[in-house]
């Protein structure tokens, strides 16, 4: 049996060296990998529960000033008026469009796009999905306190717009 020389000794060591720091590269890539993704997830839910709690103390208070506005209103259209001057200004800085949305059950009583409510229901308005979100939205506030996933198009905000125009 015939033995390696030196020089092929130090040539399979720098081979196997070499291997196995690619090995341990791409183990630690891969682990790096797994934490980044473990990261971005809790922190993900953490911002959703940080700004769900936002938007609920944003509602709620919204939907308390709004109660104690319009609780000495006479009638319907009075109570509209309040609300739509109350309501009116609160846009998003890119869009313009609308924050807050009043329903009566599932006819709505203000948007930011239709002042005075259509007097229509919502009760059966599907996003893209064929989801009916009026009733996907009552499910979620009455099992708890969520958010509900629902793709509107711009097209289906024309629409409504213009409809109830």
């Amino acid at each position: 049996m015939r033995s390696f020389s030196l020089g092929k000794q130090v040539v399979a060591l720098w081979l196997l060296m070499i291997v196995l720091i690619i090995v341990t590269l791409l183990l630690f890539a891969r682990s790096n990998h797994e934490s980044v993704e473990r990261v971005n997830i809790l922190v993900s839910r953490d911002l959703k529960d940080f700004l769900g709690e936002k938007i609920k103390l944003a509602t709620n208070v919204t939907a308390y000033n709004l109660a104690r506005a319009i609780e000495g209103a006479k009638d319907d259209a009075t109570r509209r008026a309040i609300v739509a001057h109350m309501l009116g200004n609160f846009r998003y800085e890119q869009d313009h469009s609308g924050y807050f949305f009043v329903y009566q059950k599932y006819t709505p009583f203000y948007s930011p796009n239709n002042k005075g409510g259509s007097g229509d229901s919502d009760e059966y308005l599907k996003d893209k999905n064929g989801v009916y979100y009026m009733q996907e939205l009552y499910k979620v506030l009455d099992e708890r306190w969520g958010f509900c996933e629902l793709h509107l198009s711009k097209a289906l905000a024309r629409w409504r717009h213009k409809r109830h125009a």
